[in-house]
Parts: C-alpha cells; structure tokens; sequence
C-alpha cells in the first residue's frame, strides 16, 4: 500500500462526475460514489465531493462536462484544497488559480470544435 512506502502521503478521491451517456448510468455512478465514500471512510481518505456537477453542465452527448461543468469541477478543487490542504500548498493556491483560470479560457476553444 502507498501509506507503507510513503506514510506522510496523503491521498485523495475524487467522486465520479455524473454522466447521462447511456440509460443507468447515472445509478452506476452513484453507486460506485457510495463504494468510494466506504472505502475513503475505512481507509481514512480524503474525498473530494463533485455532487454539484449537474446532467445540465454535461457536453452535447452527456459524458464530458462543458465549460461550466469545468469550471465547477475546478472550483471543487480549489475548495477542497483551501479547506483541507492549506498548510501544504501554502502560497501556492495563486498558481492553481492561476492555472485553472488559463485552462479554462481553452474550454471555449474546444467546445467550439466539438460543436463542428
């Protein structure tokens, strides 16, 4: 296990992103984020929440999120981050914001190239 080859990392899941691609698959979603939140709990994991990622922030064909789906999932991040890693990314928060805000700005790039 990780915590045996490296016992100060602390590792972190990430709920599945509801998706609406194919009929049940929105109950196979929840499913398996309820199976995460057992093993998170048992295994004393951090969990990173993305239940406010709803079906209307889905692309076109209801399996990869748009831009605003991004930028929710990308808020999650940072949320989940100032809450509960502060101490270890310090004043590095500037670069994610940084970051994320770059990314997004090629959202809109892509989604007008899925749209062709």
């Amino acid at each position: 296990m990780i915590t045996d080859l490296s016992p100060d990392t602390e590792l972190i899941i990430s709920k599945l992103i509801t998706r609406d691609d194919k009929p049940g698959m929105s109950d196979k979603v929840a499913s398996v984020n309820r199976i995460l939140e057992n093993f998170a709990e048992k295994y004393n994991l951090f969990l990173i929440n993305n239940d406010n990622i709803l079906r209307k922030m889905l692309s076109k064909k209801k399996l990869h999120l748009n831009g605003t789906g991004i930028s929710q999932f990308a808020q999650n991040l940072k949320n989940f981050i100032n809450i509960n890693c502060w101490g270890c990314v310090g004043d590095r928060i500037d670069k994610v914001d940084e970051v994320v805000d770059e990314n997004l700005e090629n959202v809109d790039i892509c989604e007008d190239v899925n749209g062709l």
